[in-house]
């Protein structure tokens, strides 16, 4: 008699469903004839509904996800010899990017992963038959080691800082990561996946503290616009490390930042930058903060910028 206790289609099967399953766990000779009929009814179209326990808690194990598993579930086969030849090679330079990635290498280390990683590097350029994705794939992995070996290479003419150079020079020009028009503007948290761009935005102004030459300072400059906005967020909350050296195009891009982001994430990020270098410039930085505020907050609402922006001034 459940169902006719409640109404509406949606409830009413779920009751019955209840009902059904409730009247199959009960003994035959214990249930009307009305409950018995519908039991035949149900074991005649095999519906019988299982006792299953509505939910469950339990615990499980996941196997780490590996490379090969993440290129074979996009079709790659890891097994054709291109794709191979350089998939062998990512073993050694993750070992490296996993033991240095939150601090800087020692020179010794430099030292020993600049084989495997030129051999890396000059493989990309002559292999031309392996898939697109394992190569944007050797990209990243190249770029990250670069990008370390940049936080440890102090001297810009030494083999790890020129070889750091070149990687993070062309990882610039990279397409990856493609823009996404839609998961770009929904970009409201600082996060990000390894890309070869990703991994020069923060790796170049690294080098540029040391050196600031023209060719460096045009690739940061560039992704400081970037179509992407993780790769802008991610070039102008370093910017601050070409301050001392480049001042004058550290304020140049500041300045452009100011003037044209439209992203609060970003824009955060330059409030970030700035607070390296207010205490030593605080009329300049001023100047930059007031044109972020004129632009990007509403008198009145709330606003995250507002609020960096008033931690910063009174930190």
């Amino acid at each position: 008699a459940l169902p006719s206790t409640v109404e509406g289609d949606a409830e009413t099967q779920f009751i019955m469903w209840a009902r059904n399953r409730q009247l199959a766990r009960l003994p035959r000779d214990q249930l009307s004839e009305a409950s018995r009929l519908i039991l035949v009814e149900l074991e005649s179209r095999s519906a019988i509904p299982s006792n299953e326990p509505l939910f469950r808690f339990g615990t499980f194990e996941r196997s780490e996800l590996t490379e090969q598993d993440w290129l074979e579930d996009r079709g790659v086969d890891t097994n054709q010899p291109a794709n191979q030849m350089l998939l062998g090679q990512f073993g050694v330079l993750e070992e490296f990017t996993a033991e240095w990635r939150n601090q800087k290498p020692t020179q010794a280390a430099i030292d020993e992963i600049m084989p495997a990683a030129m051999k890396l590097f000059e493989d990309m350029a002559s292999e031309e038959k392996a898939d697109e994705i394992v190569h944007t794939s050797a990209w990243t992995k190249i770029g990250e080691v670069a990008k370390i070996i940049a936080q440890g290479s102090g001297d810009p003419n030494s083999r790890g800082f020129l070889f750091s150079r070149e990687v993070l020079l062309e990882c610039a020009e990279h397409e990856s990561p493609i823009p996404d028009p839609s998961r770009d503007a929904e970009f409201n948290f600082p996060g990000w996946s390894p890309a070869p761009r990703n991994e020069a935005s923060q790796g170049l102004p690294w080098l540029a503290a040391r050196t600031p030459d023209q060719n460096i300072l045009r690739g940061i400059r560039k992704l400081t616009k970037d179509p992407v906005p993780s790769v802008r967020f991610l070039s102008v909350i370093e910017l601050w490390r070409i301050w001392k050296k480049a001042p004058q195009e550290f304020w140049e891009m500041a300045n452009d930042v100011a003037d044209q982001e439209t992203n609060q994430v970003v824009q955060n990020a330059l409030c970030r930058a700035l607070g390296y270098v207010l205490a030593a410039e605080e009329d300049r930085s001023v100047l930059v903060l007031d044109k972020l505020i004129a632009r990007s907050v509403d008198p009145g609402e709330e606003s995250d910028l507002l609020s960096s922006v008033t931690n910063l001034v009174m930190s």
